[in-house]
This record gives C-alpha cells, structure tokens and sequence, in this order.
C-alpha cells in the first residue's frame, strides 16, 4: 500500500519544496511573541490546576498541602484532577522558569506539530506551507500561548496519525509506534484517543497485516496512562469529573457553533474534508463525524463567558483534529489556489507568495501581546488573592470566576466554593479555630455574570449574619471586574457593618 501514503496526486511539488524554509518565519514570530510577551496571569481557569501540579512536580512532589476545610487539619492533596500528562511535560520548564513558564510546553507543541503536519503533508505530495493553516486557526493561535491540554494533545494526535499512515506501506514498528502514541494520548486528554478509533476499526475490518503490532502499542500506551492515574489518584481507572455531561440538548446550541468554526475559522474545512478523496476515506470522514458529533453533545461550550471568548473555548476542543482537516482538505485548497494563481501575472506570483508569508509572521507575532493586554488587570487580581488571605487560610469564593486569579506559590491554602459552603459550615469552620476569608469577584458583560454578581451579594451577606466580617480589600481592578475580599472572625454575631453594600 505504498500509494496510500498519497492522499491525491498533486502537481509536481519542487517550487513548494523551495520556499518550504519560509515555513518557519510565522512559527519564528509565534515563539518571539511569547517569549516578549510571556502571560503573566492565567487567562482560563484550567491552568490554574493544570500549572499548580507543574509546580509540585518541578519541586520533586506530587502532592501539594491543603487544610481540611471543617477541621483545619492539614493534609497532601493532588493540585490538579486531570491526567497527569501535560503537568509533567510543563515541569521542566517550570523548574528551569518558575509557573509562567508552563505556557512554554504548549507553544512547543504548536511548533511541533506543525513541523509534523508538514512534514505528513510532503509525504502524500502537498506544499509543506499548507501547515501553517493549523497554526493560524484562531483557538490554536490563543490557546497555543496557554498551559493547557490542547496544543500538547494536538500534537500527540498528529504524531500518532502521521505514524500511522508511514505504517500503511511498511507496518512494523512504525505502527507499534502509532498504537503506543494513540493510548499515551490519553495522558492529556481521554478524548485524544477518539481520532484513531476509526482507524484501529477498519484495520480490524481488513484484517490488516501488522495490526497485532497496532494494537500492542495501543495496549502499551493506554496502561501507561492507568499506571500513571493510581500513581496519581490511586485508580488506574480514575477520570475527572468535569460538571458536565452529555445530552441531546447540548446538539441544539453547540453544533451551529462548531460547524461555523471549523468553516469560518478554518476557511471551508469540513467541505474540503468531506471532497476528500484519498486513502483511507471512510475512516477519516469517520474520525471527523466521532469527533464533531462528541463535542456536540458535551454539555460545555462556554456559552457562559458570552461573545468572542466563546468563539475560542468551544471550538478549541477541536484543535487536536484541525490538523486532520488541513490534510484532508490540502487537495481542494490547492485547486483553489492554482486557480488564482493562473490569474495571477507571472510577475506577481513569487512576490504575493512572499509578502503572504511575510505578513503571516508578524501576525502570529502580534497574537502575544493582544493577550496579554487582555489578561493584564489579571496580575492585580492576583496579587491581592495571593497577598490579603494568609498561608494556612481557607479561601471562599465564586470558584468558577475567580479560580483563573489563584496562581501558585502563595504558600498552603484551600480554596472552595461558595456553592458547598454556605453560612453554617463557614461557622463551623471558625469554631475549630480555622483562619477562613472569603473573596468574591463581581463582573459585568453578561447574563452569567450579572447572575453571579447577585449570588455574591447574597452569599456574603448571608455570612455576615452569623459571623463578624471585615472587609479587606475593595477595587475594581478593570472596567468590568471588582474584587473584594473578608476576613470572617468571630461568629454567633452579625457583623458590626451589616451586610455589604451592592456594586456601584
């Protein structure tokens, strides 16, 4: 099946093999961008975890100290309930940095797997610089600079596909390697594994020679991720749970979302994969129907941050598949393009090629420092978490709007959320002579948050009704966010303020 390495034939690839080098002059403005513009504070909530385990990894531990929330006893808690993964591939970086170097991992793996795609993308006769479409998908180019699981996962899934078909022609190792990097996959992500399900199906199917290799790396990999959860969580079946599940309803609000992603963001990708017409069809129009229809019956999509940021945290999920897409859709695209490039004078042709490129750097430049302004009320935010509530306090809060601002290294403490913990159990817990402050954060942009503001109000005030609370720190720390923070003391009274005032 030599053949099958060839998606289409293409045109006669030595032009597109002589620009190839000016491939790295947008990744060289994506790392450059980062390295001028490393975050300084989280801008999703996941990192917070995901980082805080890279820190007790960086420091040879796998545990972090929390206090019992009731009974003040202190006790070594995993940081993070994700898989293990992506948290000991950012220690490094960490150890050499300190926590915001973990955004480094995942700018690694956007290189990385571009090189990888490219290098696919060569192999079945397409121009390498057709990988640069999976760089400036917007969530790539976003979620890219954060330390999280996606950019790692996308390029553990495009490692394993593209091992995969080199094993169509020779087999053996090649697929051992595939089948291995398939089941490890799921250290980042369970969901990692779901684009080589059609593909271990139809080896079955054909009863395909070398598929016992295919699937004793499969079996390798998925025991190092069991192996790795009871060393972690002590199940080697553990899985995080993540609030939410799956339901028809979910079909409804998230497909619309996701089909204008995947052809909006990444110009006609479905349709250019369904004309596909290479090796393989059925299981990789399978892999993008698995994977899309998955994700549309996830209860998440991030509806609650509204607007633009919903345009990312959903149709990230996608990242780990985008570069499937590209390589799905590299014959259609080219068509397209020779038909403008037969429109286009002699002349012009290597100069538009060039200027393309050479705009496309500074723009995957300039991504870094647009987030960066975005999170920069951000480092006050935090600063205030980490300095107002002691080492050794347990910390209240809205959990779901503030768990991006708590950083690591502000010394042992324990957050939770104001939902499990309501007035009594606050009581509770200063019986037991338990240090407990409570921060809420206020926002304004949405439904969502105007709800949470108003839940806030209700919390503390709840609290202030049977404990003495004193307010230690009140400021809006950007236009739309206000951060306040209270030291709760002694309870059985009501606060000699009262409850506190509304939001101005």
């Amino acid at each position: 099946m030599g053949s099958a390495l060839r998606s289409e034939p293409t045109a006669a690839t030595g032009t597109h093999r002589a620009a190839a080098w000016l491939l790295l002059l947008p990744l060289v403005g994506y790392v450059a961008g980062f390295a001028a513009f490393t975050p300084q504070a989280f801008s999703v909530a996941d990192e917070s975890f995901y980082v805080a385990q890279a820190v007790a990894f960086a420091g040879g531990q796998r545990f972090v100290q929390g206090i019992e929330p009731v009974s003040g006893q202190a006790s070594m808690v995993p940081a993070s309930a994700y898989p293990v993964g992506t948290s000991l591939l950012q220690a490094p970086f960490v150890h050499m940095g300190d926590w915001r170097a973990a955004g480094w991992l995942s700018v690694v793996a956007v290189v990385g797997t571009v090189l990888i795609l490219a290098q696919w993308l060569a192999e079945a006769g397409h121009p390498r610089a057709l990988a640069l479409i999976f760089l400036f998908y917007a969530p790539t180019l976003v979620f890219g600079r954060l330390a999280m699981s996606d950019a790692p996962s996308a390029a553990a899934v495009t490692l394993g596909l593209w091992l995969f078909w080199r094993g169509l022609a020779a087999r053996g190792y090649w697929w051992l390697a595939a089948g291995f990097v398939a089941g490890a996959a799921t250290l980042f992500r369970e969901s990692n594994v779901l684009p080589f399900v059609p593909l271990l199906a139809g080896v079955l199917l054909r009863k395909e020679r070398g598929s016992a290799a295919l699937f004793a790396g499969v079996a390798a990999g998925l025991a190092l991720r069991a192996a790795s959860s009871a060393w972690m969580f002590g199940d080697p079946w553990f899985l995080k749970n993540s609030g939410f599940g799956f339901s028809l309803r979910a079909v409804g609000a998230n497909a619309p979302l996701y089909a204008v992603a995947l052809m909006v963001l990444l110009p006609g990708g479905l349709l250019a994969a369904w004309r596909y017409r290479g090796a393989l069809r059925p299981e990789l129009i399978a892999i993008i129907v698995l994977f899309f229809a998955f994700y549309a019956l996830y209860d998440y999509s991030g509806v609650e941050s509204g607007g633009l940021k919903r345009l990312l945290l959903g149709p990230r999920y996608f990242i780990p598949v985008v570069p499937l897409l590209v390589f799905m859709g590299a014959s259609p695209f080219m068509r397209a393009v020779r038909r403008v490039r037969a429109a286009t004078p002699v002349r012009l042709r290597r100069p538009l090629a060039g200027a393309a490129l050479a705009i496309a750097a500074p723009f995957a430049f300039a991504v870094h420092p647009v987030m960066a302004a975005r999170v920069s009320g951000g480092t006050s935010i935090s600063d205030a978490i980490a300095g107002v509530p002691p080492s050794g306090a347990v910390l209240i809060t809205n959990v779901i709007l503030m768990q991006k601002y708590i950083v690591p290294g502000a010394g042992p403490r324990t957050i939770v959320a104001t939902s499990d913990y309501g007035p009594a159990l606050v009581k509770e817990m200063r019986s037991h002579g338990t240090s407990v402050y409570v921060a809420l954060l206020d926002r304004t942009g949405s439904e969502f948050f105007a709800e949470a503001t108003q839940e806030n109000e209700r919390y503390a005030g709840a609290v202030a009704t049977v404990c003495r609370t004193t307010l230690m720190h009140d400021r809006w720390h950007t236009p739309v966010e206000r951060l306040r923070i209270w030291r709760v003391g002694e309870c059985g009274a009501p606060s000699a303020s009262g409850p506190p005032a509304a939001p101005k």
